[in-house]
């Protein structure tokens, strides 16, 4: 649990990441284990928002990188784009990767946001995906959590994305911390992988593997080290207009998606209240159940 919800391996995570997930991700109410898994794919999540906020008079511009952010101590005033053109705006969140945001900033507004700067020294985890495409179905399941194995997590994705065919059953693998599997060959992790599903399910071993692909991204997730909480900013900034979102953001959760959507949640309600915009949008911690009030719960 530690090393999928952290993204990192049990000798190198922060106890206090580790507890956030354990006391407030699962203790703290009856339902916290529940997980909510995508139907369809990601790219259709994102058309379905476009569509929404764009039916909403929200303009959506894809294909117009951004070199960095103008502005002063005051307040960032302008974007720049990637053919050095310059548009004004009024204000900005930056919700891109911890190693990526300070380069965003021009030189005045780095200078004033040492904060963004240092969160560049968070280290990073990698997170690895072993995608294979078998001739039959192996489980009903749709997802399964695997213990002392390589194989970590297990998602059946029958047609969940445009490359599956009508004749195959395509399941992903996902192997959190991955640092260790590093020069190793892709044929080998591949084995072990579908050895780990025989060992789970029986239909797996009669199963022929039609094609396979391992995708590791180095860079997936900042790694919850202890004292790495200090070199997370809060959303708001010493710039009154300039705002910050992503998971490696001060949320008090580990690289999770919780912690991602409260950021974005923290951000938008500091720019809404700014720019009196309104009563506050962030969604309220979980209400605890009775047994977690109790008041030796958090000692």
């Amino acid at each position: 649990v530690i090393t999928s919800a952290l993204s990192e391996s049990l000798e190198r995570a922060s106890v206090a990441a580790a507890r956030k997930v354990f006391v407030d991700g699962f203790m703290a109410t009856a339902d916290g284990y529940r997980m909510i898994v995508p139907k369809v794919p990601l790219a259709e999540l994102y058309d379905g928002l476009a569509a929404w906020l764009q039916a909403r008079d929200v303009q959506i511009r894809n294909g117009h990188p951004i070199r960095s952010l103008l502005g002063t101590r005051e307040g960032v005033t302008h974007i720049r784009l990637a053919d050095d053109a310059t548009e004004p705006i009024d204000a900005a969140i930056l919700a891109v990767p911890w190693d990526q945001a300070a380069g965003l900033l021009s030189d005045e507004l780095r200078a004033a946001l040492p904060q963004v700067v240092a969160a560049g020294q968070l280290s990073s985890a990698p997170i690895t995906a072993v995608h294979l495409w078998f001739d039959r179905k192996l489980s009903e399941q749709r997802h399964v959590v695997v213990i002392d194995r390589l194989t970590q997590w297990v998602f059946r994705r029958d047609h969940a994305t445009p490359e599956a065919k009508s004749d195959e059953h395509y399941y992903q693998a996902v192997i959190s911390a991955s640092r260790f599997l590093e020069g190793r060959p892709r044929e080998e992790i591949v084995a072990e992988v579908v050895r780990d599903l025989g060992e789970i399910w029986p239909a797996a071993r009669e199963a022929k593997l039609l094609r396979s692909r391992v995708v590791t991204q180095h860079d997936a997730v900042f790694s919850p080290l202890p004292g790495s909480s200090a070199l997370r900013p809060t959303q708001a900034t010493a710039i009154p207009n300039l705002f910050l979102a992503g998971d490696w953001t001060a949320t008090g959760w580990p690289a999770t998606m919780e912690s991602a959507v409260r950021s974005g949640y923290l951000a938008a309600n500091g720019l809404l209240q700014g720019s009196g915009g309104g009563e506050p949008i962030a969604i309220p911690e979980i209400t605890p159940a009775w047994i977690a009030r109790w008041r030796g719960w958090k000692g």
